[in-house]
């Protein structure tokens, strides 16, 4: 199965995409993503990880720890982060395809 998610995380504008590929019935998918962020271009743009990993281990995976190597604490959590893990469970078949949708307003 192959997965998609298109970012586009707020304030600092910098858009991007997401796409995972199941490689296995055992939770390995293959990861692409593109952004115009520049921390996250610091990180290989193509990978694999075990989908499987993410529902046991949250957000202390591979690419969490990655992420963090090279973004500042202020850019934790990023909301690609949240793209990359749910398309690649859509991927494995651990998740169904839906948007998530955070609607942020200031309350006067």
């Amino acid at each position: 199965m192959r997965a998609k998610a298109n970012v586009d995380p707020g304030v600092c504008g910098f858009k991007g995409s997401v796409t995972a590929e199941s490689k296995d019935q055992m939770g390995m998918v293959e990861v692409e993503f593109t952004s115009d962020c520049p921390n996250l271009q610091k990180l290989e743009k193509k990978f694999e990880m075990n989908a499987f990993n993410i529902t046991k281990d949250g957000c202390n995976t591979e690419i969490f720890e990655k992420f963090k190597s090279v973004a500042p604490p202020m850019c934790c959590p990023c909301p690609f982060l949240t793209a990359i893990y749910q398309v690649s469970k859509v991927a494995a078949g651990l998740a169904l395809p839906k948007d998530i949708i955070i609607e942020i307003k200031k309350d006067e």
